[in-house]
């Protein structure tokens, strides 16, 4: 791994109903992290967090090698960020806002920005109010990317958007990482998208880190487990994390398959033990069930 644009080290935040316990993981440079979870899992208050926007209890964030405190207004020049919900003030247009932020920024570019706006389709003299939920988030995007950030942190910017817009959406981000200098942090609940465009993922439940992984490997590594033969159940018990009740024990799910491919090589070439690969949605319900949320 490159040497980190953001790296969280046992970060924590309480509030009366909920925890963020002891948050550790590092993005290096060039690279997009998904950050999943169940709904109410911290994946939010993570990234408001990363942004400062209320105060550590404990640990620390670094983003570019510095303390994201002490040097906030250096490291937010250098950041975009994209909400969940994109607060503008609704009589205010499309080129208004911009020229607005652009003072912000010093490494504003201005012809990138212009062509972000003919890409999406924003008109400069439309207000907020005249903009579907789709174009509020393209000119939040727009917004977000124009200043060329080091790092680009998104928080479920995709949800409610239709698929074409989606599909857009992603392609940009995986534009703004091809010079291998830039990254993306992006939480999302739709994990189909995170597949398609993740290097890295980060699976957060009930307010702590359950796994943290390049994304290829996770998916190589979690397999569902089909045990045809009712006296491999208690050898197979090593190595699942999870069993789905109601299957009289015949069905799991592993985090190692590697390992288990090798202890049960045999039995897999007879289809006494079946593998299925799983996709995201699968990982992260198997460990919400395993630890009971």
């Amino acid at each position: 791994m490159n040497r980190p644009i953001l790296k969280l080290d046992k970060v924590s935040k309480t509030y009366p109903d909920f925890a963020l316990r002891e948050v550790s993981f590092a993005l290096p440079a060039g690279y997009i992290m998904g950050l999943i979870g169940p709904n109410g899992a911290g994946k939010s208050t993570t990234i408001k967090l990363i942004m400062n926007f209320f105060p550590l209890e404990s640990g620390k964030i670094e983003v570019f090698g510095l303390d994201h405190c002490e040097e906030e207004i250096k490291i937010k020049q250098q950041v975009g960020y994209v909400g969940e919900f994109q607060q503008f003030y609704g009589e205010m247009t499309v080129g208004w806002l911009i020229r607005f932020v652009s003072g912000f920024y010093p490494n504003w570019d201005q012809q990138y920005c212009q062509e972000l706006v003919n890409r999406f389709g924003l008109g400069l003299n439309k207000t907020v109010n005249q903009l579907s939920k789709g174009m509020r988030v393209k000119l939040a995007l727009t917004l977000a990317l124009a200043h060329r950030p080091r790092l680009l942190l998104l928080d479920e910017p995709t949800s409610g958007l239709d698929p074409v817009v989606r599909k857009e959406f992603l392609q940009e981000l995986l534009e703004v990482v091809q010079d291998e200098e830039r990254s993306i942090l992006i939480s999302s609940h739709i994990t189909d998208d995170l597949e398609k465009i993740a290097d890295y993922i980060t699976l957060i439940n009930q307010g702590s880190i359950a796994l943290c992984q390049p994304k290829d490997l996770l998916l190589d590594s979690w397999k569902k487990v089909v045990i045809k033969d009712r006296q491999l159940i208690e050898r197979l018990n090593p190595w699942l994390v999870y069993r789905e009740p109601g299957s009289n024990d015949r069905v799991g799910y592993t985090d190692n398959f590697p390992d288990l491919q090798r202890s049960f090589a045999l039995q897999l070439a007879e289809g006494q033990i079946v593998a299925e690969p799983i996709d995201l949605a699968d990982i992260m319900s198997a460990i919400a069930k395993r630890e009971g949320k």
